[in-house]
């Protein structure tokens, strides 16, 4: 499940699909003023597209940079 301008959808990703992509073809918007523009386009680098994972129980860890990106965040925020 995700949060979008305070409405809740279910969104299916596929096993080992980009979390990023999938939102995005579902027309979720993950960014929000300026980032809409000056986003990395999922390169990982600014840390705009951070959401939050509901029932990911099947998720991989966090990776070393993906943890930097998010230090001090709960382990159900992720970059998408």
């Amino acid at each position: 499940d995700v949060k979008n301008e305070l409405k809740m959808k279910t969104i299916i990703a596929k096993r080992n699909a980009n979390l990023r992509q999938t939102l995005l073809g579902e027309k979720f918007k993950i960014y929000k003023g300026p980032a809409i523009f000056t986003n990395c386009n999922g390169a990982g680098q600014c840390g705009t597209c951070i959401v939050k994972i509901d029932g990911g129980k099947n998720w991989d860890e966090r990776s070393n940079h993906e943890s930097k990106k998010l230090k001090g965040r709960p382990s159900s925020h992720r970059l998408s």
